[in-house]
């Protein structure tokens, strides 16, 4: 409260993309402690439902904690966004206000919502829209976070690898790349051979990779 109630502090709040995905267990326990935690995902899921009627159970059963969503599912990433909106709208509810707000990949929408570009509806439509229209994306691909700049990994490891692409500079030391699975799986192989720290992200699609230009051609 002290915190809150300083009116020389100032708060940024980032909204995350699919790579900082919580699980299910943890949307339940925000749900048990904060009453306007819950009230704030069943409101964006009843959103979802009225606009969306043919997912109407799978939307309540991710509002009540029953089910989450297999990765690469555009509910996951509908997941994401329903979990840090109810998180923002806490924060506000606690005392805690923005000055600014930012977002990355996915989260972008989030600011948009919490910077009043969006509303809460269109916001969720729009990343539902997006969502189902990544799922007709014919493209086996991963994402794969590396310990090392983007200008390293492009010019030691993927100058010559036909389909993978820097999908985020995440930082000075920091990049994800994005691309076929069998040749990302390849790149983690040989970094695991040079110790170079690695992850394969579990979002089940090669996000910020040039395959999505498909949506354009089949729109």
């Amino acid at each position: 409260q002290s915190h809150a109630s300083n009116s020389n502090m100032q708060i940024c709040v980032m909204f995350s993309g699919q790579g900082g995905n919580v699980d299910d267990l943890s949307l339940r326990r925000f749900c048990e402690d904060l009453p306007c935690f819950s009230d704030e995902v069943h409101k964006c899921y009843k959103i979802l439902s009225a606009s969306y009627p043919k997912y109407e159970s799978e939307f309540m059963n991710l509002a009540e904690g029953k089910s989450f969503p297999q990765h690469g599912s555009p509910l996951l990433q509908i997941y994401s966004i329903v979990f840090q909106v109810a998180m923002y709208t806490s924060l506000k509810a606690l005392g805690i206000k923005a000055s600014v707000v930012v977002g990355h990949s996915l989260g972008e929408y989030c600011a948009a919502f919490a910077a009043g570009v969006l509303s809460l509806q269109d916001m969720l439509i729009v990343v539902f829209e997006r969502a189902l229209l990544i799922e007709q994306v014919q493209y086996d691909g991963k994402m794969l976070r590396i310990d090392l700049s983007g200008e390293a990994v492009q010019q030691e490891y993927i100058e010559n690898c036909s389909s993978l692409e820097i999908a985020c500079y995440n930082s000075q030391n920091h990049c994800v790349v994005s691309g076929l699975s069998s040749e990302i799986e390849n790149l983690c192989t040989r970094l695991n051979e040079a110790k170079v720290k690695n992850q394969v992200l579990l979002q089940g699609k090669a996000f910020h990779h040039s395959n999505l230009k498909q949506i354009e051609s089949n729109s």
